[in-house]
């Protein structure tokens, strides 16, 4: 499932040598279990280089819309209060507002896909704070795709493994936060930014970062999970029906699991 994940990701960005070299980049920094923030300001950095904004032909500005020009202060100030009042409850808690603070700052920094976040995720509940497993952490992508909403849905998994049903809101409020927050804060400036030459360049070494990442994430779990013919089959198996069908993940993972269930049972 990640490693289609990856494949479309890599489809989609890596386009030209300059997308390839970050995500290679990437890839090999993370390999040696590098901080993947400092990561992410690496591609920042490389993707200003590579992509030289400056070089580029000025594009005609775009007007902005009534809706674009003006600030929602109210909206906005709904969102900060309900997120203070959040976090003012955890602080009677540390753990909730770490999960909070970790899941904050995942939210904040992903762009793309949902599927960008698990490196991030990662290496912040396995690698850093070791609230849960690669088994674990693995088993909770799985469950977050058989279930209603998208991947970042993880998080929910992760807070109620480590502080229960306090711990699922936490993370999950946590994740959520920075997307309303920045949705209000940018849209303001939207149709200025968006043809900017330097905040494309921007965008586009994040991306083409979050591809290497994910190659990393996904050796990893190949590493920790296909550990006979049997694993390795069914992950081909699901490989194969996510690239060539229209089949719903939801049904690749359930019909994944039984099918293991019963082939133990047989061997």
């Amino acid at each position: 499932m990640i490693a289609n994940a990856v494949l479309d990701l890599g489809h989609s960005v890596i386009k030209d040598w300059q997308a390839a070299l970050v995500a290679a980049v990437s890839l090999v920094v993370a390999w040696f279990n590098q901080n993947i923030f400092l990561i992410i300001l690496l591609a920042v950095v490389l993707g200003i280089i590579l992509f030289m904004p400056w070089k580029e032909k000025l594009h005609k500005e775009t007007g902005m819309s009534r809706s674009e020009g003006s600030f929602h202060w109210r909206e906005t100030a709904i969102v900060l209060a309900v997120a203070a009042a959040i976090a003012a409850l955890s602080a009677f808690r540390p753990l909730l507002l770490n999960l909070e603070g970790v899941f904050f700052r995942i939210g904040f920094l992903v762009f793309g896909n949902g599927f960008t976040m698990i490196p991030l995720i990662q290496q912040e509940v396995v690698n850093v704070h070791h609230w849960l497993n690669l088994t674990q952490f693995t088993a909770g992508i799985a469950l977050g795709q058989i279930t209603p909403g998208p991947i970042v849905i993880t998080a929910t998994f992760v807070g109620y493994k480590v502080a229960g049903f306090q711990g699922a809101l936490a993370a999950t409020a946590g994740i959520f936060a920075p997307c309303f927050i920045l949705v209000m804060l940018v849209m303001p400036v939207y149709g200025k930014v968006r043809e900017n030459r330097w905040v494309k360049a921007v965008f586009r070494g994040v991306l083409a970062s979050f591809a290497g990442l994910m190659t990393v994430v996904v050796v990893g779990m190949g590493r920790h999970s296909l550990t006979d013919p049997v694993t390795v089959t069914l992950a081909a198996a699901a490989l194969a029906t996510l690239r060539f069908t229209k089949l719903d993940v939801l049904w690749v993972v359930l019909g994944g699991t039984v099918i293991y269930f019963l082939l133990e049972k047989i061997l």
